[in-house]
């Protein structure tokens, strides 16, 4: 019985975070990372279409602790290129509209 308890306690420690991503960036943006503050590795792509277009949103979700708010957005636009937006707090809103105000990534939540 304790060890069902354990296994079935595993879950309970990661948490998911839905949010709506809008572009605004005026880029064509190819892949969303939501990694861990300065982290070198990413893992999943969570853009799940081909591309979002500058004025398009789209739904994303990832598990995560759930302490854990703050998260670096990495794009990957239509051309390779890479932004990325740190710190961006993802327990302040449920959408979150990324920024390029003079190549300088800015996120805003609503």
């Amino acid at each position: 019985m304790l060890a069902l308890g354990l296994l079935t306690a595993g879950p309970a420690w990661a948490g998911s975070h839905d949010f709506t991503l809008v572009n605004q960036t005026g880029l064509a943006m190819d892949k969303l990372f939501v990694v861990p503050p300065q982290a070198t590795t990413w893992q999943e792509n969570l853009l799940k279409r081909d591309l979002l277009m500058p004025g398009e949103e789209a739904r994303i979700s990832f598990s995560r602790p759930p302490a854990d708010c703050r998260w670096d957005l990495v794009v990957v636009d239509a051309t390779g290129t890479e932004v990325t937006w740190e710190g961006v707090d993802l327990c302040k809103g449920k959408r979150v509209l990324l920024r390029l105000e003079d190549d300088v990534p800015e996120a805003l939540h609503e």
